[in-house]
C-alpha cells in the first residue's frame, strides 16, 4: 500500500482547515467527556495538540518562515489575554486575587488547555530559527538529529526531574513534530510500508504508556503527558492524518457538514480561547434544576455548544474589527 495525501504548499488547502476543525472539536470533547481515555480517546482525539503543531509547522515551512511580532500579537496574543483578563475579572468578584494570580503563573493562565498558548509561542519563535538548518541537511541526517534532540530532552528531563508545572509549559516534548511537519511540506502525508511500520510502533507505545501504565525512566520522562512523546508522533503524522483525509473525502461531499468544519477550522484559535472561560464558569451546579441523571450529558452538550458559538462570534468580531 503506497499512497500520498498531497498538501497545498502554495495557497489555501481545505483539508488543512478540516484538520483544524477536527482538532478543535477534539479539544472540546477532551474537556467535556468525564473519562475520555475510556472511549479510546488517545487514538481518535488525544493527539489534537500534536496535530495543531504539525499544521503550524507546515504553514510556517511551506514558505520561508519569519517571526512577525505584530501579526502574532494581533492574531494570537491579544485575543488570548483579553479573554483571560475578562475571566480573571469575573473570578475576582469572589475575592482571592492573589490566589488567582498564583494559579495563573503556575498554570500558564486559567482554564483547560492554557498551556498550549505558550507551546504555540515557542514554536512560532523556534520555526524560523531552525528552518535554515532543515534546508541544508539531508533527510536521514535530519531524522537522526531530531531523534537525538528529542530523546536527549527526555533523558535530561528525567535526570534533573523538571517540575510538572514547568514541563507542561515547555515545548520539549513536541520538538520532534518540527521534523514531521517539514516532511509534510516535502512529500505530503506519505503512506507506505515504512510509515505504516512507524505508525504501528507509535500505537504500541501509546498503548504501553496509556493503558499499561508503562514507565521507561530515564529513557522517557515520567510525566502525565504520557502519549505526547516523540515515539508516539509517527502515528499522528502518518496513519492518523491519513484516516482524517479519508473522513474529509466523505464529509466534503455533505455541504452542511463541510461548511461546519470550515467554520470550526477558521475560528479554531478563538474557540480554544473561549472554551477556557466556558469550562471554568459554566459549572454543573447551574443545571441543578434538572434531573440528576441528565445533568452531565446536558452540561457536556452545553459547554461544547457555547464554546463553538461564542468562539465563532469572537473570531468574526476580531477579524472584522481588529485583525484585518
Amino acid at each position: 500500500m503506497e499512497q500520498t495525501v498531497r498538501l497545498n504548499t502554495i495557497g489555501y488547502d481545505p483539508f488543512i482547515t478540516f484538520m483544524k476543525g477536527y482538532a478543535i472539536l477534539c479539544v472540546l470533547l477532551a474537556h467535556a467527556i468525564p473519562n475520555p481515555d475510556a472511549t479510546g480517546y488517545v487514538f481518535w482525539g488525544g493527539m489534537q495538540v500534536p496535530l495543531f503543531l504539525l499544521i503550524q509547522t507546515f504553514h510556517s515551512f511551506k514558505k520561508k518562515p519569519k517571526f512577525c511580532l505584530t501579526k502574532i500579537l494581533k492574531r494570537v496574543v491579544l485575543p488570548f489575554f483579553l479573554v483571560q483578563a475578562c475571566l480573571i475579572a469575573v473570578l475576582c468578584r469572589n475575592g482571592g486575587i492573589y490566589n488567582l494570580l498564583i494559579i495563573s503563573v503556575i498554570g500558564g493562565c486559567i482554564g483547560p488547555g492554557a498551556y498550549y498558548f505558550w507551546i504555540y509561542l515557542q514554536f512560532a519563535i523556534l520555526l524560523p530559527l531552525v528552518y535554515p538548518l532543515l534546508s541544508k541537511l539531508k533527510n536521514s541526517s535530519l531524522l537522526i538529529l531530531f531523534l537525538l534532540v528529542s530523546e536527549g530532552c527526555e533523558v535530561i528531563s528525567s535526570v534533573i526531574v523538571i517540575p510538572e508545572p514547568v514541563y507542561r509549559l515547555l515545548c520539549l516534548r513536541y520538538l520532534f513534530l518540527i521534523y514531521l511537519g517539514y516532511e509534510w511540506v516535502r512529500q505530503g502525508i506519505a503512506i507506505n510500508r515504512k510509515t505504516l511500520l512507524l505508525s504501528a510502533i507509535s500505537l504500541v507505545a501509546i498503548v504501553f504508556f496509556t493503558y499499561l501504565d508503562g514507565s521507561l525512566v530515564p529513557v522517557f520522562f515520567d510525566t502525565s503527558w504520557r502519549y505526547h512523546r516523540w515515539i508516539c508522533y509517527f502515528y499522528v503524522a502518518y496513519l492518523f492524518a491519513y484516516l482524517i483525509s479519508l473522513l474529509f473525502k466523505v464529509v466534503s461531499k455533505i455541504n452542511w457538514i463541510d461548511s461546519f468544519f470550515k467554520i470550526l477550522g477558521g475560528a479554531s484559535w478563538e474557540i480554544y480561547v473561549v472554551q477556557m472561560v466556558v469550562f471554568v464558569l459554566f459549572s454543573k451546579s447551574l443545571l441543578s434544576f434538572l434531573p440528576a441523571n441528565i445533568i452531565t450529558i446536558t452540561w457536556m452538550f452545553a459547554t461544547i455548544a457555547l464554546s463553538i458559538i461564542f468562539g465563532i462570534l469572537y473570531h468574526r468580531f476580531w477579524t472584522k474589527y481588529v485583525f484585518r
